[in-house]
């Protein structure tokens, strides 16, 4: 948060735990950290940071005048619940971030992600556009999706 009452980060962080109480997380397995940073203006965010097995992933909300702080909490962990419900390893914000790397890869990428979004599927025709790859496995925007791509053998792998 920045320039606002400490209150309020204390409330979407509340709402926050006690929302993920109710999925079935545990306090111990929770960090809550409420960080006051430097702004010249007035702002909170939600950030919900989750590591598993299979990666790290984020998932946050902004606030805005006239909305409260329990909503913005709500925001983030609802975002978070829609992915951890599909049990994908790669969350939709990522997922986006990937397509490039697996079209320059060596070899067949897979991945899956909790959900295909739009920018995904732009990400995905832009490549398309460049280099001769075809993506498959392209799905519903909203929906989860297995994204497969024979690279062109550009990066090095390892």
């Amino acid at each position: 948060m920045s320039n606002l009452p400490r209150s309020i980060a204390v409330r979407q962080a509340n709402q926050a735990v006690n929302r993920l109480l109710a999925m079935g997380f545990r306090q111990s397995d929770m960090e809550v950290d409420i960080g006051e940073l430097p702004s010249p203006s007035v702002g909170t965010v939600v950030l919900l940071i989750v590591e598993t097995e299979t990666g790290v992933a984020g998932f946050s909300a902004l606030g805005e005048r006239g909305k409260p702080a329990e909503r913005v909490a709500d925001e983030a962990v609802d975002a978070f619940a829609a992915h951890w419900r599909t049990d994908a390893p790669v969350d939709p914000h990522l997922a986006d971030q990937l397509v490039l790397l697996m079209a320059l890869a060596k070899g067949e990428s897979v991945i899956r992600t909790s959900a295909l979004t739009s920018h995904t599927a732009t990400q995905i025709w832009l490549v398309e556009q460049f280099l001769p790859v075809r993506f498959e496995g392209m799905g519903k925007t909203g929906e989860p999706a297995t994204l497969r791509v024979r690279g062109v053998g550009w990066m090095r792998q390892n």
